[in-house]
């Protein structure tokens, strides 16, 4: 069993029992891109590589470079929308 996770970052807090919040309000999100919150927000300052995202979200299946850009851009957009202020927080970097 994995340790529960705990973080606050901009005005959210990520939890991993309890989800997502922003300013105390829930922000649904769907299981994916809660993962791949998640493992973003532990790995704060360090790249993620396409690879860990695939072992840790999708337990190492195989996926397209497409499912997971659509499912970045949905939690990138989520994060938007709770916090406007947000757009910065997550970076893509290609190459």
């Amino acid at each position: 069993m994995e340790k529960r996770f705990h973080a606050d970052f901009h005005g959210f807090v990520i939890d991993s029992e309890y989800g997502l919040s922003f300013a105390g309000k829930p922000v649904n999100l769907p299981p994916k891109e809660f993962s791949m919150l998640l493992i973003l927000v532990k790995n704060t300052g360090q790249r993620v590589t396409k690879e860990q995202l695939i072992e840790t979200v999708w337990n190492s299946a195989s996926i397209s470079d497409e499912s997971i850009s659509r499912c970045l851009s949905m939690l990138k957009s989520a994060l938007r929308k709770a916090n406007p202020g947000a757009e910065s927080l997550i970076k893509t970097e290609y190459g």
